[in-house]
């Protein structure tokens, strides 16, 4: 028992001395080093020092419960428990401990004066301190930098962190020039090159602050800090390990232009960033990994930084780009003005447009400060990549360009002496919109305000088609307008839906003029839009064919006009004969010579109709044209299903009157003739006689139809007799390839007083309408004449009244008389 007494005893002595002992490592001197051992945690540092003790802790590895506490005064600490590579710590009190479980050497001294060396990656950071008791104390240290880099390369230099209050700075001198940060300062880059340079930390010890640089090495061939007004870097590099390129640019005036005209780096290896502002250590605001020609980046900031990082890749890169001082254009959002004063033009102005949140771009040019040489050119996007919205110039119809979320502007050539204006601003999305590509299409609901959509193919030359393929009219009418301007004519207009797909023409070869759809509230429409390069109806006809309306038999297109001339050839007949007319009102088939209306074909309103067959004197001056256009009485626009007309350029033929003969001995030829006895209210009829050697060619190749058309019923030619027809109009038509001699003599009787031979065979034919211009042709058109309609009616109510009357009495008198018959020959009494 006594034994183990003294061996407790023996401990507890030895305890107490080996603390004694740490209680006694004092450090006095202002400049020094501690050794720290695991036997002895406990040092005090006693000095008297207005500046503090800088403890300099440099490669400290914590490891397994391993710490370094720092005692500044009684009551707080600094405690480090992970491993620390480089870290300023001051105290202020005169008596500092230092408690430690680690084996370590650490300096300190007074004056805080700390030297960094400079490898290939440093980080340093500013002094750590207790804010507590030191009110009036200052920090003032210096940092001596030493960059010891390959030949190769530079010291860049970018801020993590900085924070100054007050009065506090952290000047950094190098190369023989200081750059002062302070409370009002932004983290910007420098570069310190090859040599040494030196960071003094000048703060007031009673509020935190401050700082953290990195240090990197950096290609000396293509880094660095430029202050011009242009500056050009073209660069071709193939370095041998993964490396950067920084150059950081301040305009000289308000601010920077960056484009990029060609770009070749390595895909996914290398990447080209770009900051908005002189600090590279911020998130990089845009970035490119692939080839690009033509990139733009405006910050919003006089200064930029663009990067270049280089993979480990073998491979040739290729950099070209120019940085420009300016003091317009740049990035803008919401709202605002595009103004270019006096003296402020250079080649081209960009500005980066974005809308508010949620909405779309607005811009508004105004005319009159757009000179003739300025050319506004509006990219979809912010980038010339994103493709061109709209080009303005003198003149341009379209004021008022809308785009999307995000949008490039350009101005070009505004001399020195001239001024630009423009306004943009944000508006609801969905709600006047701008096409101006070649085909596109729009699902359009407008629920609280009136919407204007605007279609604009400002670089086509063919005709604008849109396509509506349902319309739902709710409240006021839905108009299409033909031009951007106010006052523009009004292609359609609907107050009514419309369930059937109508299609609208713009102006012929005219897309640049535009198309305005005006949906009003509470409306829809679902339309869809095409350009078409060339004419969409028209042309020159051939010698026989088909003229048929657009879309036929589908409905034909609102304001079309549609124009088939003539080959020049003379001389010549042009013969039409329509087996189909259908017109809404005010729309119309009409023969021109040059612009004089021959022949105007309508139909009644919602009625076909079918015009008596038409021939006329052709030459180049004459044409056929079929119109559509908009009628401003109309409240809604009417279309229908149009005209198929076979027409034939004719080398004989013609119109003939009352009375006259013709003779043929054509060959291999066809030859229509329209012959009328018509006279006001007259009632005439045609005599005729065909005589001819060849009535079996006669029966072959000569028509004849009794009215005004190939639908009439037919008369069957007879050689050398006397013929009538039942109409004032026979059309006669000559079809032979091997020709024969016959003569044709015609006249004028009156169905009054003449015996008509009905026709040999009949058929119904539509009553036309037609409007007579004036007179350099005949046609005729009427209902069918024919005295055997009368004739049967008349015989049929005889036969009816011979039954009706006469069969009854002898019916009558045939079963009396069998009565009377039977009486006789009854036997009995």
């Amino acid at each position: 028992m006594e034994n183990k007494f003294y061996i407790w005893l023996l401990v507890f002595v030895v305890m107490v001395t080996a603390a004694s002992g740490c209680d006694n490592c004092v450090c006095t001197e202002p400049r020094g080093t501690i050794e720290f051992n695991a036997k002895c945690q406990n040092y005090t540092v006693k000095l008297n020092s207005t500046n503090g003790v800088a403890f300099y802790v440099q490669n400290l590895e914590l490891i397994n419960g391993d710490y370094l506490e720092i005692w500044d005064n009684s009551t707080s600490s600094l405690k480090f428990t992970k491993s620390v590579d480089s870290q300023v710590v001051i105290g202020f009190s005169n008596n500092i401990t230092l408690k430690t479980k680690k084996d370590f050497k650490l300096n300190y001294n007074t004056d805080c004066q700390i030297t960094v060396q400079d490898t290939w990656e440093h980080q340093i950071n500013s002094p750590l301190y207790l804010i507590s008791n030191n009110s009036g104390k200052v920090i003032n240290c210096k940092y001596t930098v030493q960059c010891d880099l390959p030949v190769d390369r530079t010291a860049a230099a970018s801020f993590q962190s900085l924070l100054l209050k007050d009065n506090s700075t952290l000047i950094v001198e190098t190369d023989g020039h200081n750059n002062t940060f302070d409370a009002s300062s932004k983290p910007e880059d420098f570069f310190p090159g090859t040599t040494n340079f030196n960071l003094t930390w000048k703060v007031n010890a009673n509020r935190t602050q401050q700082f953290s640089l990195l240090m990197e090495p950096v290609l000396s061939a293509c880094s660095g800090s430029f202050n011009n007004d242009s500056y050009l870097v073209n660069l071709t590099i193939q370095p041998a390990l993964s490396s950067v390129c920084r150059w950081k640019f301040e305009s000289t005036k308000t601010k920077v232009v960056v484009s990029v005209k060609n770009l070749t780096i390595s895909n996914g290896n290398d990447l080209l960033s770009f900051f908005d502002g002189g600090d590279s250590y911020s998130p990089a605001k845009n970035s490119l990994s692939s080839f690009s020609d033509g990139y733009l980046f405006l910050p919003s900031d006089t200064k930029t930084i663009v990067q270049l990082t280089l993979g480990n890749t073998a491979f040739t890169r290729t950099i070209e780009f120019s940085v420009q001082s300016t003091d317009v254009g740049g990035p803008l959002s919401g709202a605002g003005s595009l103004l270019i004063n006096k003296g402020q033009a250079s080649e081209v102005v960009y500005y980066q447009l974005s809308a508010e949140p949620g909405k779309v771009l607005k811009v508004s040019v105004d005319p009159k400060n757009v000179f003739s040489s300025t050319v506004v050119t509006f990219y979809n996007g912010l980038q010339t990549s994103d493709g061109i919205v709209y080009q303005y110039k003198v003149g341009s119809l379209l004021t008022d360009v809308i785009g999307g979320a995000q949008m490039l502007v350009a101005v070009q050539n505004v001399a020195s002496n001239e001024t630009f204006n423009a306004t943009f601003a944000s508006i609801p999305k969905g709600c006047d919109e701008l096409a101006t590509a070649d085909s596109g299409s729009w699902n359009i609901q407008t629920t609280t305000s009136n919407c204007t959509y605007t279609i604009f193919p400002y670089t086509s030359n063919g005709t604008l088609i849109v396509t509506l393929d349902a319309v739902t009219v709710t409240g006021p009418p839905l108009v299409i307008y033909d031009g951007l301007v106010a006052g523009s004519k009004v292609l359609a207009q609907f107050s009514t839906s419309q369930t059937t797909a109508i299609q609208i023409f713009g102006s012929a070869n005219e897309a640049k003029k535009g198309i305005r759809v005006f949906v009003p509230t509470k409306n829809s429409v679902s339309l869809r839009y095409t350009v078409s390069p060339a004419g969409v109806c028209g042309g020159a006809l051939g010698t026989k064919g088909t003229i048929l309306t657009p879309n036929y038999p589908s409905v034909y297109p609102l304001n079309a006009r549609c124009q088939w001339t003539v080959p020049a050839k003379s001389p010549q007949l042009l013969y039409l004969n329509f087996d189909k007319l259908d017109l809404a009102k005010d729309h119309s088939i009409t023969v021109l010579n040059d612009t004089t209306p021959l022949q105007v074909f309508e139909c009644p309103v919602n009625q076909p109709c079918l015009p008596a067959d038409y021939i006329v004197e052709a030459d180049a001056n004459i044409s056929v044209v079929f119109q559509s256009n908009n009628t401003a009485t109309l409240t809604d626009s009417q279309t229908a299903n149009g005209a198929n007309i076979t027409y034939l350029l004719l080398e004989c033929g013609g119109n003939l009157r009352k009375e006259g003969s013709f003779n043929s001995t054509v060959v291999n030829k066809l030859c229509v003739w329209s012959i009328s006895v018509r006279n006001g209210t007259e009632k005439n009829v045609v005599k005729f006689t065909i005589s001819t050697n060849n009535t079996d060619e006669l029966q072959k190749s000569l028509s004849i139809h009794d009215g005004d058309s190939v639908r009439s019923p037919p008369i069957k030619p007879i050689n050398g007799s006397a013929q009538l027809s039942s109409a004032d109009v026979i059309l006669v038509k000559l079809d032979t390839a091997t020709g024969f001699n016959f003569t044709f003599t015609f006249s004028t009787e009156s169905s009054n007083s003449t015996t008509i031979a009905p026709p040999t065979t009949t058929s119904t034919t539509t009553s036309p309408t037609t409007t007579k211009k004036p007179d350099t042709g005949d046609i005729y058109s009427g209902w069918v004449k024919s005295g055997w309609v009368p004739a049967c009616l008349f015989i049929g109510i005889l036969i009816g009244l011979v039954l009706y009357f006469v069969v009854p009495r002898i019916y009558r008198r045939v079963r009396g008389r069998s009565s009377n018959y039977s009486r006789m020959g009854d036997d009995r009494p």
